[in-house]
C-alpha cells in the first residue's frame, strides 16, 4: 500500500504530463468519485 504523500507525488507527475483536455476530464472523474463518497450512506461509514 502507498502511502497518501507518495500517491499524491504521481498524480502531480501525471498531471504534469497531461494535455489540458486529459486534465479537464480527470478532473470531471474526481469530482464525481468525491460526490459519490459524500453521497454514501452513513451506516456503511462505520466499520
Amino acid at each position: 500500500m502507498q502511502s497518501k504523500e507518495e500517491l499524491i507525488k504521481r498524480g502531480r507527475e501525471l498531471v504534469a504530463n497531461m494535455t489540458p483536455a486529459e486534465r479537464k476530464r480527470a478532473l470531471q472523474i474526481m469530482h464525481k468519485l468525491a460526490e459519490n463518497k459524500r453521497n454514501r450512506p452513513k451506516a456503511k461509514a462505520s466499520n
